[in-house]
């Protein structure tokens, strides 16, 4: 049971620091064209458009962080044996 918790606590905490990582990076790397802004705010609609997700992002960095999941929690089990001797 304890390495299901170290699996869980350890994935949950890897793919929250990915996604919040990639929004600073992305939002960090955002730049604005005004000139383009000006010009379609004219053929704006009046409701807001939500995109849909990109899924294959999503799946790469829960991967990502399973993968190094896995990693911990077999270097947690490594460090944790008791040694003889």
């Amino acid at each position: 049971m304890k390495k299901y918790i170290v699996f869980l606590f350890s994935f949950l905490l890897i793919f929250m620091t990915i996604q919040i990582g990639s929004g600073i990076v992305l939002t960090w790397l955002y730049t604005p064209d005004p000139a383009k802004l000006w010009s379609e705010a004219a053929q704006a609609p009046a409701e807001v458009q939500f995109v849909r997700p990109n899924f294959g992002m999503l799946f790469i960095s829960a991967m990502l962080a399973s993968m190094t999941s896995l990693l911990i929690m077999k270097l947690f089990q490594r460090f944790s044996r008791p040694r003889r001797g």
